[in-house]
């Protein structure tokens, strides 16, 4: 089995190649989000059907951006036990050619799910810089 720093790269090549299914399959349901913006968003999602609009919506605006490469810069795990851990990452988006879009923060935690690690929760600042990126290239109103 993979470690969960293992994981986390192998979640974002998921998004790195638009591969929903395998995205949504990385979640241990009913999973929970925590999302930062004006007031913070708790989103528990009960199936992978209740979670696949935000995971497409997040790979159209990626897409619309030119977003290609998710760069993990710094991640800490802290194991809670053998079936659980945390990680603390910080991402930068970036294109092929390695101009950062934006960077974002989350905590990961994942789960042992038989012989594998899962997503039981992320709380995570990333819509709000995703959201003002796209503002600022005036791909959304203000």
């Amino acid at each position: 089995m993979i470690e969960p720093e293992q994981a986390l790269a192998v979640y974002f090549d998921a998004y790195r190649q638009n591969r929903i299914e395998d995205i949504l399959d990385w979640f241990l349901y009913p999973c929970h989000f925590v999302s930062d913006a004006d007031d913070v968003t708790l989103m528990p999602l009960p199936d992978r059907e209740a979670c696949r609009p935000g995971v497409e919506r997040v790979l159209k605006w990626h897409h619309t951006l030119g977003v290609t490469r998710r760069r993990i810069v710094r991640q800490t795990c802290t194991k809670l036990s053998p079936r659980i851990c945390c990680i603390d990452a910080l991402v930068d988006l970036e294109d092929d050619a390695g101009n950062k879009f934006y960077d974002f923060e989350g905590l990961y935690t994942f789960v042992r799910s038989g012989e594998s690690w899962r997503v039981a929760a992320i709380t995570h600042n990333q819509i709000p810089r995703l959201l003002a990126c796209a503002r600022a290239r005036g791909l959304l109103e203000p």
